[in-house]
């Protein structure tokens, strides 16, 4: 691969994440009798950024932390669940209505298709499962833009760890400081890329923190790395 490759996050950055989950939490609840409420969404994104950590740390498997933010969304409905396998099948409930209500945001497709035009290379680093992360992509029609996409499932170690950036580096054929990282986490994606080397935008669309390196929307993008 070339030099001036741009590395993507995907959730919260390519895909609108918290809205297809709450969408596929919705759905989910009222396939088992249940109705959505504030405190459900609540206790469901708790649930996921304590477990899902709890993984990126390497303490749980992937399955593991899936089962544990099952159990806590139960018993929030007061219908505790231990058995692994009955988890593990109302997590694959979710995940169909989740996977159905995947979108990328409207600015994405614009901005990776100037960034093409203007002869850079496209990449990803995420965390999650690799499987899932391509099938993301793909569904929500941008896989076609990156040559390469790496997640902490393929690589084995995850954001905000060093050794992930180092390792992606590793995988691009290029130097850390030839590579431009996009994220919405400040801490988890835009520190750690920075700690790496390599240059970082961090990407608030909410425009609730503004600091160094900050753009609001995917579309002012293509400018800034033509300085």
């Amino acid at each position: 691969m070339t030099d001036a490759i741009i590395v993507f996050d995907i959730d919260g950055t390519l895909m609108d994440h918290r809205a297809s989950a709450d969408e596929g939490l919705d759905n989910f609840l009222r396939l088992i009798g249940a109705e959505p409420t504030a405190l459900l969404h609540d206790t469901w994104h708790r649930a996921e950024q304590e477990h899902f950590m709890t993984w990126r740390e390497g303490k749980v498997t992937f399955a593991e932390q899936r089962r544990r933010r099952m159990a806590d969304l139960l018993e929030a409905l007061v219908k505790p669940v231990s058995d692994t396998a009955q988890l593990d099948q109302l997590f694959g409930a979710y995940l169909v209505e989740y996977k159905r209500a995947w979108r990328a945001y409207p600015d994405v497709s614009s901005c990776l298709e100037e960034l093409r035009k203007r002869g850079f290379e496209l990449a990803v680093l995420s965390n999650g499962d690799d499987q899932q992360q391509n099938l993301k992509l793909e569904r929500i029609g941008v896989r076609e833009y990156f040559a390469c996409v790496l997640t902490a499932d393929s690589l084995g170690v995850a954001k905000p760890h060093r050794e992930a950036f180092d390792a992606a580096v590793e995988a691009l054929g290029t130097a850390g400081s030839e590579l431009t990282y996009v994220g919405d986490d400040f801490e988890l994606d835009v520190l750690a890329a920075r700690t790496a080397g390599w240059r970082a935008f961090h990407l608030d669309r909410s425009g609730t923190r503004c600091v160094r390196g900050c753009i609001r929307s995917l579309n002012e993008l293509p400018a800034l790395l033509c300085r």
